[in-house]
């Protein structure tokens, strides 16, 4: 080989060895979107949201530690609950929002077998928010949550204890609801997706069984100012976007430990559905070695989500449904799995239950002004900021939600996925469905004389 033909070969094998080391060396589409959010949004890593949180732990007990002295639950309440949970028709949390419940000698029973650990559990009322897992975990998805379990059963009791106490123990119906209101708070110290889906059942809860306590007899207006404030704490708009922000986190770490071997396929892709034996090892180890593509896809998918949050809440429909959905393929990717739940429930829900606390935290409100003026306000515009501490917004129009006078009291709602006026026709509470079309979002409210009476049997 010539002299020449020996230079223009080393000079061919520094080309490639040089476009090699940039292709190895360059920032991959992953890094790049790590860097922008660090750049963007600091603070959103999991580590540092967990450090945010550890960072001033609370006097003991925190919330949750006092709602978990509670159990065990009473065998009653539990039977009562399951029998209840397993036969939805005869729940009567799913009575119209605001209705007084019928008589039942069974959910009597279990709410009377049920005094010592309401008792426990209403000391949670003024206790804070704080963590009950001890240390942050590298594998997130496998960390167990009974505690959230235990602490939502505890919250349902006190809800139960606040609709049959209202009646005859308003102070302590009051403080049933707002224990169940600092359970919420305190479950979701934690960045997990069940914490944040548990704080909004027992806000709902808590609210669903404000309006019931209602039509068992009139408050106090102090009372209901204190129950009011705290409710309208859980309409804020911005807990879907922390909550998102929180999944976003546990998914970044989860993929990153994959990718570092520090996590199980098996458990992380159980989000998706398969089990770890059905997936093979060849299907763990692609998937490992291709976690980067997934990881970058579920990053781009809470990205939009967090996005569209931040517009007013009548917007996020809109806004999510131009957003396309990961890609689901045959390594079941989390990112799609993760992105089609989140989409679900904590956006999609999310105005349907904003819609809920928004109409709660005003028909408080209406009940405050009746007891200052001796009646029904006759529009929005006549209720004073004072008692309306939470956006009116119809979170499905962005209109102000209705007041109707009814024969017998006052209904205050959204108008729904139909945004359509049904008069006040309220659906069953609680549901975990959407409202059905002919149907509208909110409570009603009842005139004095029509208090204290049961509901007639289903």
């Amino acid at each position: 080989m010539t002299r020449r033909r020996k230079i223009a070969a080393g000079g061919a094998a520094l080309a490639v060895a040089g476009l090699v080391a940039w292709w190895l060396l360059r920032p991959t589409a992953l890094e790049r979107a790590l860097a922008d959010l660090d750049a963007t949004d600091p603070g959103w890593r999991f580590a540092d949201v967990w450090a945010a949180r550890a960072a001033d732990p609370p006097p003991a007990p925190h919330a949750v530690a006092a709602a978990l002295a509670a159990l065990p639950m009473p065998a009653q309440f539990t039977a009562w609950q399951n029998a209840a949970e397993a036969d939805p028709e005869r729940s009567v949390w799913k009575r119209s929002a605001g209705e007084p419940w019928p008589p039942d000698p069974e959910r009597r029973a279990a709410w009377r077998a049920s005094a010592a650990a309401v008792a426990a559990g209403r000391l949670a009322a003024d206790r804070p928010p704080g963590m009950t897992v001890a240390a942050r975990p590298v594998d997130v998805f496998p960390t167990l949550l009974q505690h959230v379990q235990d602490a939502r059963t505890v919250g349902d009791m006190l809800a139960l204890d606040a609709v049959e106490s209202a009646g005859r123990d308003v102070p302590g119906a009051v403080a049933s609801i707002r224990a169940t209101l600092s359970i919420g708070r305190g479950v979701a110290a934690e960045p997990f997706f069940p914490c944040a889906l548990v704080r909004r059942w027992l806000a709902r809860r808590a609210a669903d069984a404000t309006l019931r306590g209602l039509a068992a007899g009139e408050w106090p207006a102090d009372a209901l100012a204190r129950v009011q404030a705290e409710l309208a704490a859980e309409a804020d708009p911005t807990l879907v976007t922390a909550a998102l922000r929180d999944e976003r986190a546990v998914l970044d770490q989860q993929l990153a430990a994959v990718a570092g071997w520090k996590a199980e396929v098996g458990s992380t892709l159980a989000v998706s559905g398969p089990t770890p034996r059905r997936l093979g090892l060849v299907g763990r180890t692609r998937y490992r070695l291709t976690v980067a593509t997934d990881h970058l896809a579920a990053l781009n998918e809470f990205n939009h989500l967090i996005a569209a949050t931040r517009r007013p809440a009548h917007e996020w429909q809109a806004a999510v449904a131009d957003v396309p959905p990961p890609p689901d393929d045959e390594r079941h990717s989390v990112s799609h799995a993760a992105g089609t739940q989140a989409r679900k429930m904590l956006v999609e829900q999310a105005v349907y239950h904003l819609a809920e606390l928004r109409a709660a935290v005003l028909a408080v409100g209406c009940e405050r002004f009746r007891l200052r003026d001796g009646r029904w306000p006759s529009s929005l515009a006549e209720l004073p900021a004072d008692l309306t501490p939470a956006d009116t917004t119809d979170p499905f129009t962005g209109q102000p939600l209705v007041l109707r006078r009814l024969a017998d009291g006052l209904a205050v709602y959204g108008l729904g996925r139909d945004v359509v006026d049904d008069g006040g026709r309220l659906g069953p509470a609680l549901r975990t469905t959407e409202a059905k079309p002919g149907q509208d979002v909110g409570f009603r409210l009842w005139d004095v004389v029509a208090r204290g009476r049961p509901a007639a049997q289903p």
